[in-house]
């Protein structure tokens, strides 16, 4: 068989079934475009130059990844529904005479013609809108342009070689069914999964059960340190139920319904679950499929949308003053210097200081081992993420420190302190501490501490403590610093803060780097054998805070296109593919007395209880994951409750309008298929 007629009847099969291939091609293209777009921004060196650009590539390049893993599964998912509707049309060139190594010449002309239009096309598109990209970004961090942006030279490259490789592998795929099945059935293809499903009830409870499960983690979950790794146990839990629930509970529901004879023998009824009740084992899956994206959609953009909006609020929960510096270890000496330095400092770089404050914290890891209420400092410098979930941090301030920042507002008794956690579980009354009782007598809100900055990977603890109680707990500090003089294992980490009024990124990070140039001598010559520094303004972490959260924002945008644009296609397919098979089922109720309108009764009672079913799902599991996604963003340094609340609301009833344009728009093209009756003609 020649080159040319395998060309030919590939094109011509392309042609003909480019009612199938044109949604696929186009969702190529955009995946394509997509994770070129992404690999750009992630990559390039122009954002090197922008304050914050460094920041928002590292959050950037976590989504290029689970961009092409997306790709991937949606792509083969999405191709699925090809080669099942071509199955028949594979079988007649069967039979007419091509051997299958000749329909797998045809196959293999017709991806590498797919592959190569859709990759060239998403490169070029991606390469285009790369800029556009490029400028939405520094919008969102604030930053202005200062250069053109530079595409990677290997995002061409590995673009083309990601893409081409997933449509080499849906051909073997697609190769793999051909030559695994005989003739007859290819033919029988697109028919087969009609067969009447059996009641699975104990995979219908195994999916209740685990979605059960699934919410109890998310509404119980209280301590904002565990939140991430519950997430994570409730995700699994929840598609694993999903997905069981819509393929077993729904045939089982179905066959309840069947056997209430009253409720099934209804003209506007029967023939609806009769329906159903044949075709959903292929529709669970479909049907699930559409819950969980539109479940990601809706947690993504309810997050992404809660921390960007409350980024404001943060940074004055973050910052009681404009400026901050912080330098460990620090004595009555050195606290001194740091003061007529920063004074110094500002004065130099012609800065107006006003309000400025000045404290004191002794800092340490301490455990809970295994009495409740009895803590002791562990053997660690820090906490890392790895770490038990009972090991925290401990900041102890001195109570005179407080009352010069802050007023006589707290008046303490020995043994007695004022505490403040932003998301750390709350405290029995009566604590030990290195076996120094102390008493809790007030908790203290955000705006009554010097700053509430959250850690991602364990809870800390803030205490207001009478002078000579804290000298009595810092005799009990052991130095777990091994290159410090025993002396300094406990010593004060001094900080000062001042308002600067508005100064520009430039001259807040002129500050910033005099201060690190002025200090770092300092420490140096004192041989303390290690020390902590740490500078920060308002108007410079601003900068970050808009790259991280802007960059999390635009992965949600990108990823959330990506998902609701495989949940479009895959209602898309799924209506068309069914509006074919449904023509001869409703063409044979009209001929046994069915009229036309209780016909269309029966189309939109089928289509509203299978497409809306998805929706309603989602919706509920976006209402029991509040919980769990809160307490998430609390770790994301949010903390404005209201924000979050208007947040989910707004992404669910904007993603609901969505959905129902979806809908319309789709339910037009099942009803105008079916509506034409006659004879059974192919998907394409």
């Amino acid at each position: 068989m020649s080159g040319r007629f395998i060309s030919d009847l590939a094109l011509q099969n392309l042609k003909r079934n480019k009612r199938a291939y044109l949604p696929f091609a186009l969702s190529c293209i955009g995946t394509v475009m997509m994770f070129f777009i992404l690999y750009t921004l992630s990559y390039t060196t122009t954002l090197h130059g922008t304050y914050g650009g460094r920041s928002i590539q590292r959050t950037l390049q976590l989504g290029v990844w689970v961009m092409l893993l997306f790709s991937v599964i949606f792509l083969f998912y999405t191709h699925s529904f090809l080669v099942k509707q071509r199955k028949k049309e594979f079988g007649l060139f069967n039979v007419l005479g091509l051997e299958k190594r000749h329909i797998s010449r045809v196959l293999l002309v017709e991806t590498f013609i797919v592959g190569m239009a859709t990759t060239l096309l998403g490169v070029l598109l991606g390469a285009l809108l790369s800029k556009l990209m490029y400028l939405m970004i520094l919008k969102l961090i604030g930053a202005e342009v200062v250069k053109a942006l530079a595409i990677p030279k290997d995002a061409y490259v590995i673009s083309a070689i990601a893409f081409l490789g997933i449509h080499g592998l849906t051909l073997l795929s697609t190769l793999g069914q051909v030559y695994a099945a005989r003739p007859v059935q290819l033919l029988r293809g697109s028919q087969l999964g009609e067969r009447q499903p059996k009641a699975r009830l104990w995979l219908a409870l195994i999916g209740l059960i685990c979605l059960v499960w699934g919410y109890y983690i998310s509404l119980s979950v209280k301590d904002a340190v565990q939140a991430i790794p519950d997430f994570f146990k409730a995700v699994l839990l929840v598609i694993a139920g999903t997905y069981l629930l819509f393929s077993a509970g729904t045939v089982s529901l179905l066959n309840v319904m069947q056997r209430n004879k009253s409720f099934y023998y209804n003209k506007r009824r029967f023939h609806v679950i009769a329906g159903l009740r044949f075709r959903m084992n292929r529709n669970a899956v479909g049907l699930a499929s559409i819950c969980i994206l539109s479940t990601m959609v809706l947690v993504m953009g309810t997050v992404t949308a809660s921390v960007f909006a409350g980024r404001e609020n943060q940074l004055k929960e973050r910052f009681p003053r404009q400026a901050m510096f912080s330098a460990w270890p620090s004595n009555e000496e050195s606290g001194a210097y740091f003061y007529t330095l920063l004074v110094d400092t500002a004065k130099g770089e012609g800065i107006t200081h006003t309000d400025l404050i000045t404290w004191r914290d002794i800092y340490f890891v301490g455990e809970e081992y295994g009495v409740p209420g009895q803590y002791q400092q562990a053997d660690e410098r820090f906490v890392w993420s790895g770490d038990a979930t009972d090991r925290m941090g401990f900041y102890f301030i001195p109570l005179s420190d407080y009352q010069a920042a802050f007023g006589q507002g707290i008046q303490l008794q020995p043994g007695e302190v004022a505490w403040h956690s932003l998301y750390g579980k709350a405290l029995r009354e009566e604590i030990t501490i290195n076996g120094v009782p102390l008493r809790l007598v007030q908790r203290l809100a955000n705006e009554q501490v010097f700053e509430s900055l959250p850690h991602l990977s364990h809870a800390n603890y803030t205490f207001i403590i009478r002078d000579d109680d804290l000298n009595t707990l810092s005799a009990t500090i052991k130095n777990v610093w091994e290159n410090l003089d025993p002396a300094l294992s406990w010593a004060y980490t001094t900080h000062i803060a001042f308002d600067t009024g508005k100064l520009g990124t430039d001259r807040a990070q002129a500050l910033l780097d005099a201060f690190y140039e002025g200090i770092r001598p300092y420490y140096k010559t004192q041989n303390m054998g290690g020390f902590s520094l740490r500078a920060n303004h308002e108007e410079v972490d601003r900068v970050d805070f808009n790259a991280i959260y802007g960059g999390l924002l635009f992965i949600a945008l990108f990823l959330g296109s990506v998902f609701i644009m495989a949940m479009v296609l895959i209602i898309y397919y799924k209506q068309v593919s069914e509006g074919y098979e449904d023509q001869a089922r409703f063409l044979i109720l009209q001929q046994v007395g069915m009229s036309q309108k209780e016909v269309r009764q029966s189309i939109r009672h089928q289509v509203l209880m299978v497409f809306f079913l998805p929706l309603a799902m989602a919706g509920l599991h976006l209402l029991a994951a509040a919980n769990i996604v809160w307490k998430v963003v609390q770790l994301l340094a949010m903390s404005d409750q209201r924000v979050f609340i208007i947040a989910t609301l707004t992404t669910y009833l904007i993603f609901m309008a969505f959905y129902l344009l979806v809908y319309w728009k789709t339910a037009g093209s099942y009803y105008r298929i079916v509506r034409a009756g006659g004879q059974r003609r192919d998907f394409a």
